[in-house]
């Protein structure tokens, strides 16, 4: 299955596996995407 954008990777996981809130990967995300503008 291929997956078409971030939320739709995240409601897929959520779905499978409820551990995580859906924040909890925005958050991450977000993160991730200011380390990498700030390292580059």
């Amino acid at each position: 299955m291929k997956v078409s954008g971030f939320n739709e990777a995240v409601a897929l996981a959520v779905a499978k596996k409820d551990k995580y809130r859906p924040e909890g990967y925005q958050f991450v995300r977000e993160s991730l995407e200011a380390t990498l503008k700030i390292r580059s």
